[in-house]
């Protein structure tokens, strides 16, 4: 995948598009038949006396198997069950923040920290000797390029596209001028010419001045996506677990690296809006080996939005559809993807802060309901077990097309017919054994708000009450995978939400 336009490849990352996502259940979860404004106005209702927790009869925990209609993968229930400290449900119209009253010099100098910085020069922009060097480490890269490992195919692939890329930069060479003049950041978006964000897509970004730092600072709105975004060359970390014995080498304590996002988040106008729900030391990885080291090198901190006390549930999983999924990456386009959910994250390293990602910021339109009618706990329990085999995208290779799954621990056998359809399904024999091998664990279920897309609104999104059944898988031995919700189940009327279409 190539990207010419810098802030479309920092918004790719920050959407976690560059890295693999779940696959899309066989048999659609939803059809958005109805609209969710009307699910909300159908189940508006006063608040009561009680706490949610006891209005709707919920355990601080829960424990059960789920087993599948094989009986070869089994999902363990042993989860806390989280439900807000509150005695309403709201549900709320949110709309796309505008980030053009965002303070940019405020934050740019905040990022830089009292480092100069410049606005980004293009290709375009350049003078002949900054292309020329550019050209010049490009064919240092290729020489010295390797392929040990790749077929030949994959090989030639490489080698076309930096090939290419040489070319590329030697026309705009031929076109440059000897010497540019550098321009003064203008502090303002700036209308986005190069049409890969939609129409009115408008930018800002900067980098630092440093000859060898690759610190960035961007900002971009525009009809496909939206993002504020920070990007240094201090090396992150990743969160493996606690180590007992392990230093923190990050120059801030935990608690200075909570000051200095508290004070981020002031300068972006949000503080009242979201809520830090982790805070977790990070693992420092060697640059070439990507190996772990024996200590920590910073924080990683996950704000949500937080509406009348509740939570905004979110997990990993980005929104894809059937043209994104099929393109070839040559000819990727930001058209294909819906609006990404929001999320932010704050990364600090041993030298201080180092990435700043919010996706898809947005802001409360309205309220929709102060309060909204709940389904049972019991309800909502009954529902995960007769539905997560069939529509969870988690466990997308054990859907048999068109048959109803039976999803409890007295279920027999399924026949050999059964078996043959959900291989002819299910993918790979490799995709079936992994499946077959499959641990799957649910250690947390949560009461929380997701963002569902308005049917025919473009631009319009409610955040309605959720039940998500959060945990992790891994295949044999191979260890666990990111924590995510196996099931996501609306807690108005019982009916399957499928993170990975959005509604």
């Amino acid at each position: 995948m190539k990207f010419k336009n810098v802030s479309l490849l920092l918004m790719c990352i920050c959407a976690g598009l560059l890295s693999g996502c779940k696959s899309t259940p066989k048999k659609e979860a939803i059809s958005q038949k109805q609209s969710i404004v009307k699910v909300v106005e159908k189940n508006k209702t006063k608040a009561g006396n009680k706490e949610i927790r006891s209005e709707i009869n919920a355990p601080e925990s829960e424990k059960f198997d789920v087993k599948s209609k094989d009986g070869k993968t089994t999902i363990n229930v042993n989860a806390k069950v989280s439900v807000p400290e509150t005695k309403s449900i709201p549900a709320v119209k949110v709309v796309n923040r505008d980030l053009s009253k965002l303070d940019l010099k405020g934050l740019s100098d905040f990022f830089f920290d009292g480092k100069e910085y410049r606005n980004i020069i293009k290709y375009e922009d350049m003078s002949k000797a900054q292309l020329a060097e550019l050209i010049e480490n490009q064919k240092k890269e290729m020489e010295k390029a390797d392929y040990e490992g790749m077929t030949k195919e994959e090989k030639e692939i490489i080698m076309k596209s930096s090939q290419d890329f040489l070319l590329e930069l030697q026309g705009y060479y031929d076109k440059a001028p000897e010497k540019v003049e550098e321009k003064p950041v203008d502090f303002v978006l700036k209308e986005d010419k190069t049409g890969e964000m939609g129409e009115n897509a408008k930018n800002f970004s900067v980098q630092s001045k440093k000859e060898g730092d690759q610190n960035i600072f961007s900002v971009s709105t525009g009809e496909y996506m939206n993002s504020v975004i920070y990007i240094s060359n201090n090396g992150m970390g990743i969160f493996e677990g606690y180590f007992d014995g392990y230093e923190n080498k990050c120059k801030y304590s935990e608690e200075e690296a909570k000051q200095k996002a508290e004070e981020l988040l002031k300068k972006l106008g949000g503080t009242e809006e979201y809520k830090l729900v982790k805070c977790v030391p990070t693992v420092a990885k060697d640059d070439k080996t990507f190996e772990s080291k024996d200590y920590y090198n910073g924080y990683q901190l996950i704000y949500k939005r937080v509406v009348n006390d509740v939570e905004e549930a979110y997990d990993a999983t980005p929104i894809m559809n059937k043209e994104a999924m099929s393109q070839d990456p040559e000819n990727f386009s930001m058209a294909s993807l819906p609006k990404q959910y929001e999320s932010m994250q704050i990364m600090f390293s041993e030298e201080g802060l180092s990435t700043f990602m919010w996706n898809e910021p947005m802001t409360v339109d309205s309220i929709l309901a102060e309060n909204v009618k709940l389904i049972s706990y019991e309800e909502a329990i009954k529902i995960f077990k007769d539905k997560v085999f069939l529509n969870s995208s988690l466990l997308s290779t054990d859907i048999s097309e068109g048959k109803e799954p039976i999803e409890t621990a007295d279920t027999e056998p399924s026949s050999k017919e059964d078996s043959d359809l959900k291989m002819a399904v299910g993918g790979t024999e490799k995709q079936k054994a992994d499946t077959e091998n499959m641990k799957c664990k649910i250690d947390e279920i949560k009461l929380g708000l997701m963002r569902v897309k308005n049917q025919d609104s473009d631009g319009e999104y409610t955040l309605v009450p959720v039940w998500d059944f959060y945990g992790s898988y891994s295949y044999n031995e191979k260890g666990p995978n990111e924590p995510m919700s196996f099931l996501t189940i609306n807690a108005m009327d019982g009916s399957i939400i499928d993170r990975g279409l959005g509604y």
